[in-house]
């Protein structure tokens, strides 16, 4: 099997160090491994590259791009793990049902981590700090502070560098709306949300 990956070397310091194409990796463990190589056609592509690729198709771009109120740069994961303020605002004001769902997700595995540890005769309920609650993000804090439940992140997200501050007003320069971040105001029949 060949494993095809989307992701290019421009994401990010640790995807650049990647090839486009890698021999028999070894995948899975409960019912054997599997060896697969992984193919990534777009590794050295740039946002152009793929703009164009979806203009000589005729296919839209995820309409999360082109939204004319604060417009996605990184769609997939939802959040991604990487995503920016900007992309935690657009999310909480454009889709709080997936912020309910997340804030659900860490109090589900929050319980079965506190079930688990039980279990362990050395544990005591104080040991279940928001130092190891299990959570959707991390922060890498000097304070301890590593484990940060979506409802916090949010909040830090309204806030301007340094954590503290909440901005009054996002900047909504024509450059930073969706299409026009993306060049792609002249495709047709791309629905915008």
């Amino acid at each position: 099997p060949i494993n095809t990956v989307g992701i290019r070397a421009a994401e990010s310091q640790s995807r650049s160090a990647l090839l486009e194409w890698e021999e028999g990796q070894s995948f899975g463990k409960k019912s054997g491994p599997i060896i697969c190589s992984t193919w990534r056609p777009l590794i050295t592509a740039v946002v152009a590259d793929v703009i164009e690729l979806h203009t000589r198709a005729n296919i839209p771009p995820n309409p999360l791009y082109l939204r004319d109120d604060l417009p996605a740069r990184r769609v997939g994961c939802n959040p991604c793990i990487f995503a920016s303020k900007r992309d935690l605002k657009a999310l909480a004001a454009n889709y709080p049902e997936r912020i309910d769902q997340i804030r659900q997700l860490e109090q589900d595995m929050g319980e079965v981590a506190q079930a688990r540890r039980e279990k362990d005769e050395k544990w005591t309920p104080e040991m279940m700090s928001e130092k190891e609650y299990p959570t959707f993000f991390r922060a890498k804090r000097k304070d301890g502070q590593n484990f940060w439940p979506i409802d916090k992140v949010i909040q830090w997200a309204k806030t301007s560098h340094g954590g503290k501050q909440y901005e009054l007003f996002l900047p909504q320069s024509e450059e930073e709306r969706g299409c026009a971040m993306w060049g792609l105001c002249d495709i047709e029949e791309v629905e915008k949300r």
